[in-house]
């Protein structure tokens, strides 16, 4: 008769409740063939003492209704194992590891479901007790309308809601155009705390625009939040408004003025009137957002003799 050995380990943490099944099927002839129930086979195989060996008790001798053999044999003694202490280690797991020897034909199936229950001023809690949990403020993010080359801002609001701290480990932004305010994020939460995330919307092409932000954090639940960003880049049409004082007292009437303009990157002045400005004043139209130009303006004499610039001044556009 063949034997087989079968060994699976399980993490069990402290905050979550997992069924883990064992299922043995050798399907091979044997005189000991035929299904066996649980009960039957504990004597001759010892399945409780090698399941409740598994596992590490965590609580006080002395504050506990049931061994945890016991707990094995009586799953309705769960509760009374578990739910008398309230000096638990936080930090602490039960491993699940069951090695047991079964002669060849024999089916068994053990079901284990371990479930810490705690106990605290007389009323019991659940397993979540001390869970972190992280509350998105919002799914989609809306920047709308941006003009090219242009900065809009965002937040969006995190919030702790759970009964214990939540960490968020990172926030990332992926997306053309979009980019989360500063290089890196990381914060760790008490329950009912909030942090803000600030996310930027800077086109440099027309047209929508999509991203996304992802959090990542140790929530209980949806360790991994992703926020949609959305935006769409625009032209504006900007213009430069000048104006000058006439030149007070001169010997040499002024028949009008010339205005010139140098952008940023240039080395050579432009005149921008295609004829005299008779007005002492001037609407540039012809001018691009992100960069800078400097004018500078002359007067003109009747015989079309010109004075020495006054200026330039520099300006920016936006």
């Amino acid at each position: 008769m063949n034997d087989s050995t079968a060994t699976e380990r399980l993490l069990f943490p402290e905050i979550l409740a997992k069924l883990a099944m064992l299922e043995f099927d050798q399907r091979q002839d044997s005189s000991d063939g035929g299904s066996v129930l649980l009960k039957a086979a504990e004597r001759p195989y010892g399945l409780i003492a090698s399941m409740s060996g598994c596992l590490s008790d965590p609580l006080q001798a002395g504050k506990v209704d049931h061994s945890l053999p016991e707990f094995a044999t009586h799953s309705s003694s769960a509760r009374n194992v578990f739910a008398r202490s309230n000096e638990r280690d936080p930090q602490s797991h039960s491993s699940f590891c069951l090695t047991v020897r079964l002669p060849a034909g024999l089916i068994i199936r053990l079901a284990c479901c371990f479930l810490p229950l705690l106990t605290g001023c007389g009323n019991t809690v659940s397993s979540e007790h001390n869970a972190g949990r992280l509350t998105i403020g919002a799914t989609v993010v809306t920047f709308g309308n941006v003009p090219l080359h242009t900065i809009a801002a965002q937040t969006v609001t995190l919030t702790s809601t759970g009964t214990g701290p939540v960490t968020v480990s990172s926030a990332t932004v992926a997306g053309t155009g979009f980019t989360l305010e500063g290089t890196t994020f990381s914060s760790t939460l008490t329950p009912g705390q909030t942090a803000t995330l600030g996310v930027q919307f800077n086109p440099s092409v027309l047209g929508a625009a999509t991203g996304e932000l992802t959090i990542t954090s140790n929530s209980l639940s949806n360790e991994t939040s992703i926020v949609s960003l959305t935006g769409t880049g625009v032209s504006v049409s900007y213009s430069v408004d000048l104006s000058w004082d006439a030149p007070v007292d001169s010997p040499d009437p002024v028949a009008g003025y010339n205005i010139y303009r140098l952008p940023s990157g240039s080395s050579t002045f432009q005149l921008l009137n295609s004829s005299v400005e008779t007005q002492t004043a001037y609407v540039d139209s012809k001018v691009q957002n992100g960069l800078s130009y400097d004018y500078i303006v002359t007067s003109v004499d009747y015989f079309g003799v010109e004075s020495v610039p006054a200026g330039p001044i520099t300006l920016t556009i936006p």
